[in-house]
């Protein structure tokens, strides 16, 4: 299980790295900048001003995109479909039979 573990953290960095990173290359881009994506970072040349800092600020802004959203979808997993169901099957829980039975 720990293996598993460290394999989803390892992969989720992966992803979220590179999003965020997109986020500013791509912004880059639509602005008429020149980037170019490496693994970790994002060269940007062709900008100033004003908009350097929306192309800097939209990788942070993708990342908060990607938390929110992943709040949200973990929020709707885990809603119990009902006040004594369990949320993965639709079950009885074992904490409210014991209860209902005494």
């Amino acid at each position: 299980m720990v293996i598993f573990s460290l394999v989803i953290y390892v992969l989720a960095f992966l992803v979220t790295t590179i999003l965020h990173e997109l986020g500013h290359a791509v912004t880059s881009a639509a602005l008429g900048g020149r980037p170019v994506l490496h693994h970790v970072y994002v060269v940007h040349t062709g900008l100033a001003g004003m908009t350097q800092a929306v192309v800097s600020a939209a990788g942070p802004l993708l990342s908060l995109v990607q938390g929110l959203g992943l709040m949200a979808a973990l929020r709707f997993m885990t809603a119990a479909p009902g006040p004594s169901a369990c949320s993965c099957c639709g079950s009885a829980s074992t904490a409210s039979s014991i209860s209902s039975a005494t």
